[in-house]
């Protein structure tokens, strides 16, 4: 996607190393939109499923993303040391989505890995997407 100097939302992050040219084009972005869509809540949960669209902050040094998405959930996109896309609430820690892989990669879309309900899932299923620069300024979608 890379980030587009011109766009009046454009606001350059702090390096991402790990990620800087293969991912980001050059330029790390200190905001990115997580797009969340098809998950299903499971059965004997009484939170809402947070789907839709939420800008993430970077954070300052590592290479990680968050923010609270809405007044009851958390979210995590981060790069390294590992790579992992967290959505959960806030209060509780419960997790509505969960991706972690052990290495550090720069992946910018995800499946859920909860599968099943049970246990602690609040949500299974469903997709994560996150986007930066010109097709999706920081401003809005």
């Amino acid at each position: 996607m890379g980030m587009d100097p011109d766009d009046p939302d454009y606001e350059a992050g702090d390096p991402c190393i790990a990620c800087e040219d293969s991912l980001f084009g050059g330029v790390t972005p200190k905001y990115v939109w997580l797009h969340l869509q098809g998950m299903q809540a499971c059965p004997l949960q009484t939170f809402f499923t947070p789907n839709g669209s939420f800008r993430l902050q970077k954070i300052l040094g590592i290479c990680e993303w968050r923010a609270f998405i809405t007044g009851s959930h958390f979210a995590v996109w981060q790069i390294s040391p590992v790579s992992r896309m967290v959505v959960q609430e806030q209060g509780t820690g419960l997790p509505h989505f969960r991706y972690i892989n052990g290495l550090a990669t720069c992946e910018d879309s995800f499946s859920n890995q909860q599968v099943v309900c049970g246990g602690i899932n609040m949500s299974i299923g469903g997709t994560a997407l996150i986007t930066w620069g010109p097709d999706h300024p920081c401003g809005g979608i």
